[in-house]
C-alpha cells in the first residue's frame, strides 16, 4: 500500500466519529414549528357547527378556558363565543376577531353538529377537523338532538366546569354504560368511506327539569354516507353495539317474564362476544350472528323468589330469549324503516367472498340488506350460579 493510500484510509477513519459527532450535536438542536406563547392563545375545549339558510351562512359556536382574575387569584372558567361564515375555516377565523386571541383547537374533545346542519351534511366539518394541523382525530364528534348545535352551549348551567369536556366524559363513561357509542372521528372517517357508507355517532341532547339545564349524551344518530338518517334510542344503541361486537361491560335489564320466574333482573355483564358469519345454501345467502354473555345477577325488582341450582338454566334460557328478542327486533326495525346496514353484514360479505360482494354492492342497503335473512343464536351464561336472585 503507498503513502497515498495510507493517507486515504487515516483520513477515513477520522472523518467517520466527526460524522457521529456532528448528528449527535443534530438532536439537540431541536424545535417548534409552530411555538407560540400560552398566554396568546385560548385553548378550545370543544365547539359545534350549525348552518343559518336564511343567510346561507355556517354559524361555529365554541367553549374556549378563559383565564380570569390575576396573580394567585385566576381561575379558569368557560367562555362561549360565536360567529359566522361562509365556510367552517372563515367562521374559525371570525371567532378570532372576536376572542382577540388566536384559538388552539389541539385540547379539543367535543365537536357538536347542529341537527339542521347534519341532515345536510357532515362533512364540512369532518373535512376541517382531518385537514387542519391542530384539530386530532381521536376526537369525538356529536350530532345534537336540538335543532342547532348553539342550543347545547347557550343554555348550560353556569359553572365553572368546561361542559365540552363533560361531554365527553359521559361519552367515555359510557364504554362500561353501553347507551351511546365511543367513535372518534378517524373511526367515522372509515365507515363513512367504506363500502355501504353507513355510519353512527353519539348523540348529545339536553333535558330540562324545572328551571335547570343539563346536556346528556344519549343514543346515536345514524348516518347514511354524510347525512342524518334518524336517531337510535338508548336500547335500541345498546342493540347496534352488541351486533357490533362493541359492548364492553354495562348492565343489562332483563324482564324474566311470567309466572314464578316472573320479574326485572339487572345483569351485570363480564365478558360479551358476538360472531357474524355469512351462511350460503344453494342460491339463498344469509347470515349466523352467535351471540354469548357471561353475566351475574346485579340486582332485581318484584321478585321474592330465590335463585336455586334448579333454576340457573331457565333463568339463563328466559335471558337468552330476551336478549334474542331485542337484536331481531331491531334488525328488523333497521331494514324496514332505515334500509342501511349500520351492523356491518356487508363488510364481514366482503372479507369471506370478495367476488360476491362486488356483485351486490351497489344495491346493498337499498335491496339486498332488506332481504337477507339472519339467524341469531343467543347464549347467556350466570356467574353467580346458585346465589341469590334478590338483595338481602
Amino acid at each position: 500500500m503507498g503513502p497515498a493510500a495510507k493517507r486515504l484510509r487515516r483520513y477515513r477513519k477520522m472523518k467517520l466519529p466527526k460524522i457521529c459527532i456532528l448528528l449527535g450535536m443534530l438532536l439537540l438542536l431541536y424545535g417548534c414549528w409552530n411555538y407560540r406563547e400560552a398566554d396568546s392563545l385560548f385553548l378550545v375545549t370543544g365547539c359545534g357547527l350549525d348552518y343559518d339558510f336564511e343567510k346561507d351562512r355556517y354559524r361555529m359556536t365554541v367553549e374556549i378556558a378563559a383565564p380570569e382574575g390575576s396573580g394567585k387569584n385566576v381561575e379558569i372558567k368557560p367562555k362561549i363565543l360565536s360567529a359566522d361564515g361562509d365556510t367552517v375555516f372563515d367562521a374559525v377565523r371570525n371567532i378570532i376577531r372576536i376572542s382577540s386571541k388566536r384559538l388552539y383547537w389541539g385540547h379539543a374533545q367535543a365537536y357538536i353538529i347542529g341537527r339542521n346542519l347534519a341532515e345536510k351534511s357532515i362533512l364540512p366539518l369532518l373535512d376541517w377537523i382531518i385537514r387542519d394541523a391542530e384539530p386530532r382525530e381521536t376526537v369525538v364528534l356529536y350530532i345534537s338532538k336540538c335543532e342547532t348545535a348553539e342550543e347545547i352551549f347557550k343554555e348550560k348551567i353556569p359553572s365553572s366546569r368546561m361542559l365540552a369536556y363533560g361531554i365527553y366524559e359521559m361519552t367515555t363513561s359510557a364504554v362500561s354504560v353501553p347507551k351511546a357509542p365511543y367513535v372518534q372521528v378517524y373511526q367515522l372517517y372509515g365507515m363513512l368511506t367504506s363500502d355501504t357508507g353507513v355510519a353512527y355517532v353519539p348523540a348529545v341532547d339536553i333535558t330540562r327539569e324545572g328551571g335547570s339545564f343539563t346536556p346528556i349524551v344519549t343514543g346515536a344518530a345514524l348516518l347514511d354516507k354524510e347525512r342524518l338518517a334518524g336517531f337510535l334510542s338508548e336500547e335500541d344503541t345498546r342493540s347496534l353495539l352488541f351486533l357490533r361486537d362493541e359492548i364492553k361491560g354495562g348492565i343489562l335489564p332483563v324482564k324474566t317474564g311470567s309466572g314464578p320466574m316472573s320479574g326485572y333482573l339487572s345483569l351485570e355483564i363480564f365478558k360479551s362476544s358476538t360472531i357474524v358469519t355469512p351462511v350460503f345454501q344453494e342460491d339463498r345467502m344469509s347470515f349466523k350472528v352467535k351471540t354469548a354473555l357471561e353475566v351475574a345477577v346485579g340486582g332485581e325488582y318484584e321478585q321474592e323468589k330465590y335463585l336455586s341450582a334448579d333454576q340457573t338454566a331457565e333463568l339463563e334460557n328466559i335471558c337468552s330469549q330476551f336478549l334474542k328478542n331485542k337484536l331481531e327486533d331491531f334488525i328488523s326495525r333497521l331494514k324496514q324503516d332505515y334500509g342501511l346496514d349500520a351492523v356491518g353484514f356487508g363488510e364481514v360479505l366482503k372479507r369471506r367472498k370478495p367476488g360476491l360482494w362486488k356483485e351486490v354492492k351497489s344495491n346493498w342497503n337499498e335491496e339486498t340488506f332488506r332481504d337477507i335473512d339472519v339467524q341469531m343464536d343467543v347464549k347467556v351464561t350466570l356467574r353467580n350460579t346458585g346465589q341469590y336472585l334478590k338483595g338481602l
